[in-house]
Formats: structure tokens, sequence, C-alpha cells
């Protein structure tokens, strides 16, 4: 500040010095307010306690093993993994969405089906339903032809001769 000020430096250097001093007090002090206040607004205080839980436990579980298979062999870092790896840990996300999808095409596709199946089954048993009532129906047809074997001779000739009588007139 000596520099800006020449004269107050040359003349009075301790009110240079405490000018400066006040300003440099101030500064720190508004600093140091507004920090509090993104760590207030940012909870960054009690994250920071999570985290710190987080890596304890962590740590806690590598010592010891979650008792899930793991070996104790520490993990293979990311860059000595297989590409085929890579790829799958990349992918499982979008996979698991579409299959998710797929899985739900499938269901309504299933639901689809057993209406279908269920329509079909009544038009079957309504075929069913229909040819038996037909197979009764040709039934008492070939018992009224049978009835009738033994009189057709009989119904024809007299039928023959009322046509004449008819046409003949």
């Amino acid at each position: 500040m000596a520099a800006c000020y020449p004269t107050i430096a040359a003349n009075a250097p301790n009110l240079l010095r405490d000018v400066r001093n006040t300003m440099v007090a101030r500064l720190q002090e508004r600093c140091h307010k507004e920090f509090d206040k993104i760590m207030a607004s940012r909870q960054v205080v009690p994250k920071l306690n999570e985290l710190e839980n987080l890596v304890s436990e962590a740590a806690s579980r590598r010592v010891v093993g979650d008792g899930v298979g793991e070996s104790a062999q520490p993990p293979i870092p990311p860059h000595q993994l297989p590409a085929e790896a890579i790829v799958a840990a990349h992918i499982s996300r979008p996979l698991a969405a579409q299959r998710s999808q797929l899985n739900a095409r499938l269901q309504n596709s299933q639901a689809l089906n057993e209406r279908l199946y269920a329509e079909i089954e009544a038009q079957r048993s309504e075929i069913e339903g229909l040819l038996s009532v037909l197979e009764r129906t040709l039934a008492d047809v070939d018992g009224a032809n049978s009835l009738l074997a033994g009189v057709v001779d009989e119904i024809a000739r007299e039928a023959r001769d009322v046509e004449v009588e008819i046409t003949g007139v």
C-alpha cells in the first residue's frame, strides 16, 4: 500500500499499516461469514459426517468381509478387468430397462393369448353343441327314412297317378 499512498507512507507509516490491518480484518470477517452461510445452506457438516460413517463402514466391511461370498482377495482394479466385464457393466442398466419393457410386453401378450384362448374354447364348445344338434337331426331324418322305406314305392305310385290325372284333364 505504500506504493499507492507514498505521502502517507512517508509521514505516517503506522496509520497506513493500521488502515491495511483494518481492511484485512473486515474482509476476513466477511469471508468467514459468507463461508459459514454456504456451509449451513449446503449442510456440509452433516454430509461430511455421513460420508465419514460410510467410509468407516466400508473399511470395516473390507476387513471383516460381508459374508456374501467375498473372498479375502482385494477387488480387481478396473484397468485390469477383461473387456467383456467392462462392457457388461456399462450396458447392464439399459439392458435391465429393456428387460422390464420386454417383460411388460410379454405379460400383455400372455393376457391377450389367455383371452383369445378362452374365446376359442367358447367357440369350440358352441361348435360341438351345434354338431350334436345336427347329428340328432340327421338321426331323426335317417329314422324317418327307414320308416318310410316300406311305403315309398306305394307313395311314389300314388303321386304318379295323381300327376297323370292332373295333367290329363
